[in-house]
C-alpha cells in the first residue's frame, strides 16, 4: 500500500487489519457488535524523537505487523482509507513479515490437525 504522507517524530501510521464478520459459532456479526481490531500493518514511520539532545530512532519498520491497545492512538481518514496514528510506546508487539508468515503456517498446521493453539 503506497501512502502519500509521512509521519513525524516518533509517530507510526498503522492500517488496521479487518476483523472477521463471523463469530466462532458461524453467526454473522454486524459492525456494531465487532470489537475494534488491535492489530495492523505499519505504513509509515517518523524518524524518531530527541532524547537528551540525541535522535533516538524508532525500532519499527514499514511492513511490520503490530499489536496495540484497543483505545491507543488517534484515528484519521485519508481519502477513503482509515489509519491509526500511534506513538512507539503504544505498541505492545512487533512481527516482521517473515515472522507473520511463520505464525500463519503454524496456525494453518494446527487447524488442519484440529488442535487448538491455546488451552
Amino acid at each position: 500500500m503506497s501512502v502519500g504522507f509521512r509521519a513525524v517524530q516518533d509517530r507510526i501510521v498503522v492500517h488496521r487489519m479487518d476483523e472477521e464478520n463471523l463469530s466462532p459459532g458461524g453467526l454473522y456479526l454486524p459492525d456494531l457488535a465487532k470489537e475494534r481490531p488491535s492489530q495492523g500493518v505499519v505504513v509509515a514511520i517518523g524518524p524518531g524523537k530527541f532524547v537528551d539532545g540525541e535522535l533516538q530512532k524508532t525500532t519499527i519498520a514499514v511492513g511490520d505487523m503490530v499489536l496495540f491497545g484497543k483505545f491507543a492512538g488517534a484515528e484519521v481518514k485519508v481519502g477513503l482509507e482509515d489509519f491509526l496514528i500511534l506513538r512507539e510506546e503504544d505498541i505492545f508487539l512487533v512481527l516482521t513479515p517473515s515472522e507473520v508468515k511463520a505464525v500463519r503456517e503454524v496456525v494453518k498446521a494446527a487447524e488442519a490437525k484440529g488442535q487448538p493453539l491455546a488451552a
